[in-house]
């Protein structure tokens, strides 16, 4: 039996599902609440702030079932703060339509619900109850999923992806007009208005257009008699953010036809269908309908609103085509394609179907009608709902089956080359379920996060470019305190929505880098206070915020009772883990610091209350209160490997002890389950010395765990809850190698 040693250089590989005698070294079997990083390794997640419990317009707490089964979203931009909002779906009794949906909307830095206004509508007035005349009667549907909310330039575009886009009954003015063979035969001395059709070719009427007198000259019209266009109030609205908490549901401005007839500018290819996606793309408005993609004429290229211009679907003259005319082009194949999502690339966009994807582009040249062309590209299983996203230059889409979701990249490689397209999910098949409702993405830290509005997860994959290598592909998932409704990125920090048990729902932020927003921990001084005074870090709980109430001492009990904030949730539950920590009091242009800040004490909650032994009353101002959490990482089984990275599987193997790197960690524990089952707690600082007055973290250190058992005889489990971060970055074991006397070739 021979002593090895062998090492793992790092575990940023994040999660795999392979079999453990199968999987490569730097896998692991589960992150929960980890956070890969290939500078700073396998780190815990970052602590989630509250920003606010939402409250409606009379400060009175949202109760959740009020909003149960809502399309939620989000519109998050520069200087202005972050919004959440949702649609609550209509209800029905039967087929009777009981209640409009309602679009609502909350400020994430207040919590206050903000003022939503509903300006009138074009339809046809007079509705009974329960509609109301206003644009909250394109608000019809019962379903979530059948909302769709996308932000263009300063306004959000409201999609009922089942409201039929109707022709409008409103005719064109003009009397009956006076055919010409040419222009040439036009009158000279015509009346005010007087309307003439240029037949031009007598055997087709593919070339007519129509002309009217306005005193002075002839100017193009619409053939009179004939539909004006398509009803705004039953095409997609527009949100638009007119001040501060203030939104206004109102028509987008389609401009009606005003040249031409049912042949030469017949209606647009949605008229008479619903709607199922829209962007914006060159300065086009664009949807997708059925088979078909339409985009608007270019709006002007200084606009500073893009749905607040008028937006034509229809072009300006029937005698001649220019580039910026409106592209209606139909996605023809032998399949039966339904088109649901797009997503811009440098070359033009990439349309995604049911069953086939297409590239709409031009070979010179921006799009115009006149060069336009879609060709097929590949034909895969797409999700109808749940819009495609993009990571950098490439794009990712899901799939689902029965019980699993499947993530898929995208990289075009211009209009000559097929795509190419991966599984990225492949390693981790059964590890996202097919309940996903939402996808979002954030180039700058490379992440793709998916999440459930049934489920507390949020999964996640991770990538990381170096000199066009993938030096970094991880899958991981992170455990929230509630059902997560929504989520989104800016600006290195993550928001998310989630519905507590309370019945209470909260906004929270976390950032994705250290922020020194959070660097409430802090203990020690920085020996350049020039670039800051005082060294910290944020709390790695949930839920933080600071108290803002006076707590009270009880001598017999020597217990310290500390009343929660407003509206802040206080849990219960053997789920729930409250905690009440000290933060630094000094300011950031101060160097003086706490000896007490990172003092935590382990809560019980009563009514509004935290619970904690000792006296905290003096500290009063340094109160924060919180969640924990648990970063889990399980490893899998340990195998020797020969020179070539293989396992060998049927040798017998003892490990004697595992020696973990961590970097910038507190207390862990390893649990270890098996034949012989118990926790191993070693916490960073040796008791014999340690550095006075600093927080119980240090920037490297080694954890030795000795076992001597068979490697399939246990299974092991880095664990930690504390309020301090942890960061793994390598292991190495020793152990017993006995090859069983054969010999390996």
């Amino acid at each position: 039996m021979a002593a090895v040693t062998q090492s793992i250089p790092s575990y940023i590989a994040g999660v795999s599902q392979e079999p453990d005698v199968n999987m490569r070294p730097g896998y692991l079997t589960e992150i929960k609440n980890g956070y890969p990083d290939s500078t700073f390794g396998l780190q815990k997640r970052p602590g989630g702030k509250l920003e606010n419990i939402i409250v409606d317009t009379s400060s009175a707490v949202v109760n959740s079932t009020t909003l149960t089964g809502a399309y939620w979203f989000s519109i998050i931009k520069d200087n202005q703060p972050a919004y959440f909002g949702c649609v609550v779906p209509a209800a029905y009794s039967g087929s009777t339509l009981t209640t409009l949906g309602a679009v609502r909307i909350w400020n994430s830095t207040t919590g206050i619900e903000c003022t939503v206004t509903y300006n009138a509508s074009s339809g046809p007035g007079s509705l009974s109850s329960p509609n109301t005349n206003t644009t909250r009667d394109y608000l019809t549907s019962a379903k979530a999923e059948d909302y769709k909310i996308i932000t263009i330039d300063k306004t959000s575009t409201l999609l009922n992806r089942t409201s039929v886009v109707v022709q409008s009954t409103t005719n064109t003015p003009g009397s009956t007009p006076t055919t010409y063979s040419n222009f040439a035969n036009l009158p000279t001395s015509p009346s005010v208005n007087d309307i003439a059709q240029i037949k031009n070719s007598e055997n087709t009427e593919k070339d007519d257009y129509y002309l009217k007198w306005d005193g002075t000259s002839w100017i193009e019209v619409a053939k009179p008699g004939i539909s004006d266009g398509f009803n705004n109030w039953t095409a997609p609205h527009s949100i638009s953010n007119t001040a501060e908490n203030t939104f206004v549901v109102r028509e987008a401005n389609y401009s009606d036809r005003l040249a031409g007839d049912d042949i030469t500018m017949p209606q647009p290819s949605f008229v008479g269908t619903t709607i199922q996606d829209v962007f914006f793309y060159f300065n086009r408005v664009g949807f997708l309908s059925q088979d078909n993609v339409i985009l608007s004429a270019s709006l002007r290229p200084e606009y500073t609103n893009a749905l607040a211009q008028d937006i034509a679907f229809f072009s300006k003259s029937a005698q001649i085509s220019i580039a910026s005319d409106p592209i209606d082009l139909n996605a023809a194949s032998v399949r039966a394609v339904s088109l649901y999502s797009v997503q811009p690339s440098r070359a033009g966009l990439v349309l995604f179907g049911n069953g086939e994807q297409f590239f709409l582009y031009a070979e010179q040249g921006t799009l115009s009608p006149l060069i336009a062309e879609i060709k097929s590209v590949s034909t895969y299983e797409v999700d109808s709902i749940i819009p495609v996203v993009e990571l950098g230059d490439e794009i990712y889409f899901i799939s689902k089956t029965p019980r699993y979701t499947r993530v898929f990249r995208m990289m075009n490689r211009g209009t000559e080359e097929t795509p190419i397209v991966e599984e990225v999910s492949k390693i981790v098949q059964e590890y996202v379920p097919s309940t996903i409702n939402n996808v979002r993405s954030n180039t700058q830290n490379q992440l793709i996060g998916l999440s459930s509005k049934d489920e507390n997860y949020v999964w996640f994959y991770r990538q990381f470019l170096q000199n066009g290598e993938r030096a970094l592909q991880s899958w991981f998932r992170w455990y929230f305190l509630g059902k997560v409704l929504t989520f989104n990125f800016f600006t290195d920090n993550m928001y998310a929505v989630i519905e507590l048990t309370d019945n209470k729902i909260a906004i929270i932020r976390m950032s994705l880098n250290k922020d020194p927003d959070g660097d409430l921990l802090t203990s020690v001084v920085n020996p350049n206070p020039t670039i800051h005074p005082v060294v910290g870090i944020g709390p790695n709980i949930d839920l933080w915020t600071n108290s803002t109430s006076t707590p009270t001492y009880d001598i017999p009990s020597n217990k310290t009772t500390i009343p929660v904030p407003a509206n802040y949730p206080a849990l219960t539950g053997d789920t729930y883990k409250p905690i009440v920590i000290l933060s630094e009091s000094a300011s950031g242009s101060s160097s003086t610091v706490s000896t007490q800040a990172g003092t935590y004490f382990n809560a019980t909650v009563d009514g509004t209350n935290f619970k904690v032994d000792g006296d905290l009353t003096s500290v009063a101002n340094k109160i924060v209160l919180g969640y924990k959490y648990d970063m889990e990482l399980k490893l899998p089984t340990t195998y020797f490997r020969n020179q070539n990275g293989i396992s060998d599987f049927t040798a017998s193997l003892v490990i004697s002890r595992y020696k973990f790197s961590f970097a910038s960690t507190g207390l862990v524990t390893f649990k270890i389950s098996g034949y012989s089952s118990y926790d191993a707690n070693y916490a960073v600082l040796n008791p014999q010395f340690y550095p006075a007055n600093s927080l119980p973290v240090y920037d490297e250190v080694t954890f030795d765990l000795p076992l001597h058992m068979r490697n399939e005889f246990f299974d092991l489990t880095i664990f930690s809850d504390t309020p301090f971060p942890s960061s793994l970055m390598r292991m190495d074991w020793e152990g017993n190698y006995n090859p069983r006397y054969f010999r390996r070739t």
